[in-house]
């Protein structure tokens, strides 16, 4: 028995190893230290009365400071760029800094009424947050360990992949009557105008839409699977590939960049933690690509998703949008966050713990529940006179969190999400198996959707803990058919000859 323990160490580190991994990667003190001076300086330099200079000021201290911080990581490895809590805090800079890195003439006029300082503080706040909640531990249960390094068949990837693929687009087939054409036809019109879009309030219907969220774990595998191609027969990476690119066009048609930008972040994780040692290099390029993709991206799905991509394609943009072309885009959540720090609590009271509370309850199906509440007692439309607009309006966890309970709460939420990401880090650990990789790189959706809204964090975590359910169910049969013990009973030839030999 001794002799099988020394051979299923051997196997993991050799499983670690040929990902390019030499070390579990996780946050340098001397990084953390770079980033909050930077946020202090920072926040010292917030002098400006004039709102685009204010907001250029903190696009540039942060720039900096996060760059810094980054490549002070890099000294202990490339797979320190593609870190959940790295994701997390470019995420939240691209949500709510990136864009004032260029000009925003039309920013001077929303801010008008508005003091742009107390929000750029209180994003820095939320860096800060997540910049200390990264270094705080929580043990990871060793029978999620366990199961995420057991080596698994080929064929169960890829029967995930294509059982994702189907349940995911079941609800449009279903809207078109399972005619494919027809799909990708009303794919190209505008955004919401699909028969299968949700409406507001769910109902036993909308339980199928939510089987959507299953395509949130094709990028990832499709990613790790074509790292990993000289392992899979050509036919199923060739038929992968292109299930992949259909996902891929589907998310960029509806012109939510959320969705798009997440599809390409866990296909890109996955692709880099699934290559080879020798060819590392690949991870680098893929992430400077990535970084321009989600730039171009930004802007001209905001340029069709009025008329859709057809329209655009035929009539070219709206003459709302073309006037405004010349400013870089991406949500002015900055000035939502400012709107909030503003009227709150001079007009209305801090909600409390009603922000959590829906959080948790998110993911209930109101056809379960049919008397789930529909958002908060005071929304963020409502608090910016935007309500009754059909404008929607993102604050980021910052806004939401502020809305709840102040600046206090701004900080203990980015510890809070620091600290998960921290946590998710951990299961680089399980990187001797390719399903450890693939659950890993399908957590970043969870991530990085929660820098936009903490209320979709219990929901966005969904895809991952099915394919984790998945994982259960596989190593449960694969007990039944083995007499090897800890599971290691789909491995690779040489691996099983070795047990059979030493056990």
């Amino acid at each position: 028995m001794n002799n099988y323990r020394q051979i299923s160490v051997q196997y993991r580190t050799e499983g670690a190893l040929a990902t390019g991994l030499d070390h579990v990667a996780r946050p340098d003190g001397a990084s953390t230290f770079i980033l909050l001076s930077g946020l202090l300086l920072t926040a010292l330099l917030l002098q400006s009365r004039i709102p685009s200079e204010v907001a250029r000021t903190a696009a540039i201290g942060v720039g900096v400071s996060l760059v810094a911080a980054i490549l002070a990581d890099l000294r202990h490895g490339w797979q320190n760029l593609f870190r959940a809590d790295v994701m997390a805090v470019c995420a939240l800079y691209f949500l709510t800094f990136v864009e004032f890195l260029f000009p925003q003439p039309q920013f001077d006029i929303q801010l008008q009424n508005y003091d742009v300082v107390p929000a750029a503080v209180l994003c820095l706040w939320g860096y800060a947050g997540l910049a200390i909640g990264r270094h705080l531990m929580m043990p990871l249960p060793r029978g999620l360990q366990t199961l995420l390094s057991r080596p698994v068949p080929h064929r169960f990837l890829i029967m995930i992949f294509w059982s994702s693929f189907f349940l995911g687009t079941l609800h449009m087939l279903i809207a078109v009557g399972f005619n494919p054409v027809r799909m990708v036809e009303l794919m190209l019109e505008a955004r919401f105008s699909q028969p299968w879009a949700r409406g507001r309030l769910g109902d036993w219907n909308a339980l199928i839409y939510e089987t959507g969220l299953l395509l949130y774990l094709v990028p990832p595998l499709a990613g790790l699977i074509f790292a990993r191609r000289h392992e899979y027969p050509g036919v199923h990476v060739m038929l992968i590939v292109l299930g992949f690119l259909f996902i891929l066009f589907q998310g960029f048609s509806t012109g939510t960049r959320n969705v798009f930008d997440s599809y390409l972040v866990t296909a890109s994780v996955a692709y880099c933690y699934g290559l080879p040692r020798r060819r590392r290099r690949e991870a680098i390029i893929l992430g400077v690509l990535c970084f321009f993709v989600l730039l171009l991206s930004t802007q001209m799905m905001l340029q069709f998703r009025r008329v859709g991509l057809r329209g655009y394609l035929q009539n070219g943009s709206p003459r709302e949008i073309i006037e405004t072309d010349r400013q870089f885009f991406v949500d002015h959540n900055l000035y939502v966050i400012a709107g909030l720090a503003r009227e709150i609590p001079k007009t209305y009271d801090h909600l409390g713990f009603e922000v959590p509370y829906l959080a948790l309850i998110h993911p209930i199906p109101r056809a379960i529940w049919p008397e789930k509440p529909e958002g908060t007692s005071v929304s963020v439309g409502k608090v910016m006179r935007l309500q009754n607009t059909g404008v929607g309006l993102a604050a980021t966890f910052v806004g939401e969190a502020y809305l709840a309970g102040g600046m206090l709460a701004v900080f203990l939420a980015g510890c809070f999400f620091g600290m998960v990401a921290r946590w998710w880090g951990q299961l680089a650990s399980t990187f001797s198996s390719q399903f450890g990789i693939f659950i890993y790189a399908s957590g970043f959706f969870a991530i990085v959707i929660s820098m936009r809204s903490l209320l979709w964090f219990t929901t966005a975590i969904l895809p991952p803990l099915a394919a984790i359910t998945a994982g259960i169910i596989n190593a449960r049969r694969a007990q039944k058919n083995t007499l090897f013990p800890s599971g290691f009973c789909r491995t690779t030839r040489d691996v099983r000859h070795n047990l059979v030999k030493h056990c």
